[in-house]
């Protein structure tokens, strides 16, 4: 009992520093563009113009802070830009300021089942609820040939995105050479659906990984972003000490 209880306290240790670290990206400037002082003064001019109208009743929505606060790729200048001057608060408003970003969680999976999940499900992927990282249920795969489950996320009115998850692949052809010669699990993005940019890529692991990752501009203000996991066994039938499974699958993004 005295063990049991001390691996369900590491879990729970482990779980809190994956939220943490995915946070930290937020915080440390990990979503850095190339703006100029000029770009946050116009901001701030912007935010102080919103500020004294709104102050005299001439508006109440500050239409001027979506371009006066975003770069040439649509992106706030800083996460939460344009609400700091909607909200009249332009000392908030500097390179590298983290005032005004909160991260709100857009997505989150336990896989207690694979409903918010399509593509590839069972027989070949599907909710495992004897193993995994949290909860003790995964995502998992033990199945011949390439397999994809997908999830599509509506990204509207966020930015900054950024995902992270546990894995512990456990495939036994590792052999160097073009991925798709060997086996594999990996993780994709897709601003579309078909135009697919992998970020992670693993054969073997000694078991539960955490791994997170900010994704580029084009995931951000989109209906339309969307990840998928896939694995690939080589071996038909599957040997059973084979596998590929995933867990705590979380999508964080931050307002504009």
């Amino acid at each position: 009992m005295r063990a049991q209880g001390a691996l369900e306290y590491l879990i729970i240790i482990a779980a809190v520093l994956g939220i943490s670290a995915i946070v930290v990206f937020f915080v440390t400037g990990a979503f850095t563009s190339s703006t100029s002082g000029a770009d946050f003064s116009k901001c701030r001019v912007a935010t102080a113009n919103c500020k004294h109208n709104t102050a005299l009743g001439v508006t109440t929505v500050c239409d001027a802070c979506k371009s006066a606060c975003t770069d040439s790729r649509g992106m706030p200048l800083i996460g939460g830009a344009v609400t700091c001057c909607k909200q009249g608060l332009a000392e908030k408003i500097y390179s590298g300021s983290t005032e005004c970003s909160s991260p709100r969680e857009l997505f989150y999976d336990e896989f207690a089942d694979m409903n918010a999940w399509s593509g590839d499900l069972s027989p070949f992927w599907y909710a495992n609820t004897t193993f995994g990282f949290n909860n003790s249920n995964s995502a998992y795969k033990q199945s011949y040939a390439t397999r994809y489950i997908l999830h599509t996320q509506d990204t509207t009115d966020y930015y900054y995105i950024a995902l992270s998850f546990w894995s512990t692949p456990r495939l036994r052809d590792c052999s160097a050479g073009m991925w798709v010669s060997r086996e594999f699990m990996l993780v994709e993005w897709s601003p579309d659906g078909s135009a697919w940019n992998r970020i992670y890529d693993d054969c073997n692991s000694a078991g539960w990984a955490f791994h997170s990752y900010p994704i580029p501009a084009a995931a951000s203000n989109n209906p339309n972003f969307a990840v998928r996991v896939g694995c690939y066994d080589s071996h038909n039938p599957p040997l059973p000490s084979e596998y590929c499974a995933i867990d705590t699958f979380r999508i964080i993004g931050i307002p504009e």
